[in-house]
């Protein structure tokens, strides 16, 4: 696929885009993540962005940024809590098969190995994350033309941005 040609931006990254990077990051350099999964949809510009779930693509993830109201937490620094959409989407029918992948993703964020802890908390607080929070996962069933079954998985990745705002 050849890139896309859209026009850039010149602007400075703002926290948001800091968070969803760094968790893009610790899900993408996963090692289990980077061996079941198919495809991984981030929303970064790829031409693949707009490939949804397909029996072909399972294992499939996309995450994808949501907003959320934000709050004063004190006087000069605003509460911005930042959602991430996670879908992930396995062939088949086995509920296994799909809550492992799940599970995976829930690994990668909050690993066990003290290498990768050190490493994803680094992330985490480099990106002035605080409070990362795993929500309201969902199971369901989907059906594609040709009958082959596919089970998704929604939830949300709750984040807490403290942002400076003199």
């Amino acid at each position: 696929m050849l890139p896309l040609a859209y026009p850039k931006l010149e602007l400075p990254d703002c926290h948001e885009v800091l968070a969803f990077r760094a968790i893009e990051t610790i899900l993408r350099t996963d090692g289990t993540l980077q061996r079941v999964s198919r495809h991984f949809n981030a929303w970064c510009g790829d031409p693949a962005d707009v490939l949804g779930p397909t029996f072909a693509l399972c294992p499939y993830l996309q995450i994808s940024p949501a907003p959320s109201p934000s709050t004063w937490e004190s006087e000069g620094q605003h509460n911005m809590p930042m959602a991430i959409g996670l879908l992930c989407v396995v062939a088949g029918s086995n509920r296994d098969q799909l809550m492992n992948y799940w599970a995976t993703i829930r690994r990668a964020l909050w690993p066990s190995e003290p290498g990768r802890f050190a490493t994803v908390r680094q992330l985490v607080q480099d990106a002035r994350i605080t409070r990362p929070t795993l929500e309201a996962n969902a199971y369901g069933i989907r059906t594609e033309e040709s009958g082959v079954r596919m089970l998704v998985a929604t939830g949300t990745l709750k984040l807490t941005l403290l942002v400076d705002t003199p």
